[in-house]
């Protein structure tokens, strides 16, 4: 069975091209199966699958008035070594040399303060922060 199968006019449905709040109003079945969806953003066609009419390949439909929350998991952490050199930079750009201490739970990376490693930190209060851009430190060896 799919999606839309039993769609009637005047379902409470949303879409993310659309936004939420809106209806169907209209459902074609002859050639190609079309639902079609008006709401707030304009209207547009989608297939029984909940997929955009013209070219959609994912479910951007849905049944209700209210959009969908996905739980996205962070991403995953590349196997680091501790004292790992990294480049960090803050929301203006500007780059930092740091050492790799861990990842938080969220994905973020910690390294240790004032560019100390494990060995020279001293473990106590605050030792680690953490950076949201980051990328591996490459030595030119040009």
């Amino acid at each position: 069975m799919s999606y839309f199968e039993n769609a009637k006019v005047g379902d409470k449905v949303c879409s993310f091209e659309i936004g939420e709040d809106c209806e169907i109003f209209s459902i074609t079945a002859d050639a190609v199966y079309c639902i079609h969806i008006s709401g707030n953003c304009g209207t547009h066609g989608y297939t029984v699958d909940g997929c955009i009419f013209k070219g959609g390949h994912a479910q951007t439909a849905f049944y209700g008035s209210k959009l969908p929350v996905f739980d996205i998991p962070p991403p995953p952490v590349p196997e680091m070594a501790i004292d790992t050199p990294v480049i960090v930079w803050n929301r203006k750009g500007c780059k930092f040399y740091q050492y790799f201490n861990r990842f938080d739970e969220d994905g973020k990376i910690m390294c240790f303060t004032n560019g100390k490693t494990s060995f020279s930190s001293n473990h106590a209060g605050e030792t680690e922060i953490s950076w949201k851009h980051w990328e591996l430190y490459k030595e030119d060896k040009s």
